[in-house]
């Protein structure tokens, strides 16, 4: 969520004060390397350690058909949907904030903000709630801070309320969504390894998928307009919710 949220206002301000985007890739391409060298120095550690031996997993047709068919496909299309809503919040979060005469990099900024510290505040606290109840909560929280941005005609403080109301709609629901459909699997008799993979995949379809449909509603009809998009379909979210039982 921090490198999800700073990555923005951090490019903007390589931007600012170098002229140049190219320095933007660059600073990037770097911080890939240090992930990589991350990675590789995680995996030369954890070869060294004795661990219980674990069963190849593969999504398969079967395998897919099987869970879909099953009450996991719920959390499944609502992470989906979910990573549909951000998606479309954050690509196009400068178009908005133009249009309200706004400085995008607050959304940004209270976004990470406010993500991370719920994440070591509340997190570990959300196992104890009813799941079901919470994903709902969720959902509503992160509609709310949509009907925020629509109605806001520029204020700064509306925008910095709708960004942190959004951050705890948003910013706890993967984990939340993630632990129902594995629990659904455990109910129903389903690979619970194929739906945690099939749930990370849905996510990412919705994250990087959406921006095909966004780009063109707000470029052809305005910000405005691919908000109602969104609160639409936090509405569709709301209604599967309501369902999970």
């Amino acid at each position: 969520m921090a490198g999800l949220g700073l990555a923005a206002p951090l490019g903007h301000l390589l931007a600012r004060y170098t002229g140049s985007l190219a320095t933007i890739y660059a600073v990037l391409a770097i911080a890939c390397l240090i992930a990589a060298a991350c990675v590789d120095l995680t995996r030369r550690a954890t070869s060294k350690l004795s661990a219980l031996p674990m069963p190849d997993i593969a999504i398969t047709l079967a395998a897919t058909r099987t869970l879909l068919q099953k009450r996991t496909a719920l959390p499944i299309a609502m992470i989906a949907i979910s990573a549909c809503i951000f998606a479309g919040l954050s690509t196009y979060q400068s178009a908005y904030s133009a249009s309200r005469h706004l400085n995008p990099d607050l959304f940004f900024l209270f976004f990470t903000a406010t993500s991370v510290v719920l994440r070591f505040s509340v997190a570990h606290l959300m196992g104890s709630l009813p799941l079901r109840e919470l994903a709902l909560t969720l959902i509503l929280l992160t509609a709310a801070s949509l009907v925020l941005f629509l109605f806001n005609g520029g204020s700064t403080s509306l925008y910095i309320a709708a960004s942190v109301l959004f951050a705890a709609g948003y910013g706890l629901s993967y984990s939340t969504l993630n632990t129902i459909a594995v629990n659904l699997a455990g109910e129903h008799g389903v690979s619970v390894p194929t739906t945690s993979q099939i749930f990370t995949l849905a996510y990412f379809l919705g994250l990087f998928g959406f921006p095909m449909v966004g780009g063109p509603l707000v470029r052809g009809l305005g910000p405005d307009v691919m908000l109602l998009g969104l609160l639409s379909a936090a509405a569709l979210n709301a209604v599967l919710a309501t369902r999970l039982e």
